[in-house]
């Protein structure tokens, strides 16, 4: 923006460059805003007519309770792992769980409250963990909720009957 004005015929060189006043720099600003504005307006891009607006997408159907498992244990997996021979994460792996001991698995520090339960992991034992841990077995450090959906629950554990080598 211009705020200095030269004025010639002035000997010093300093004297040359004065500042502009200040109503003449709001003046001199307003003229370059507004030579940026234009009056035709075809330029700009209309909104797109209201019917054409897209709707929220429609849930999507997953009839593979394996495949809708999966999508389920996405949750588990901030704290287990699946992989043959995977890592343990904050909970164990959970590679060939069903039909597995409770609290059986090699190197994973286990709560107290794990290793002392007599569980083995079926379709029951499972459905009534996954609906509230805490409850199922007391005092484990598990700290998630639980699932409340009982086809979820389902699906999940069709997807952990899947990972086993058997």
């Amino acid at each position: 923006m211009i705020n200095r004005i030269l004025v010639p015929a002035s000997p010093n060189i300093a004297a040359l460059v004065r500042p502009l006043p200040s109503g003449l720099k709001l003046a001199a600003g307003l003229i370059l805003l507004l030579a940026g504005c234009s009056q035709d307006d075809s330029t700009q891009t209309p909104p797109p007519p209201a019917s054409t607006a897209q709707s929220a997408p429609e849930p999507v159907q997953i009839d593979d309770p394996v495949t809708a498992g999966k999508k389920t244990f996405r949750v588990c997996a901030a704290c287990h792992t699946v992989d043959k021979d995977g890592s343990n994460l904050i909970g164990p792996n959970l590679y060939g769980i069903y039909g597995a001991k409770a609290g059986s698995r090699a190197n994973f520090s286990y709560s107290k409250a794990f290793r002392e339960v007599d569980i083995v992991w079926d379709n029951e034992s499972l459905d009534a963990f996954l609906t509230r841990p805490s409850k199922y077995i007391p005092n484990n450090r598990m700290s998630y909720g639980g699932i409340k959906n009982e086809q979820k629950r389902a699906h999940l554990i069709a997807y952990l009957k899947t990972l086993t080598s058997e």
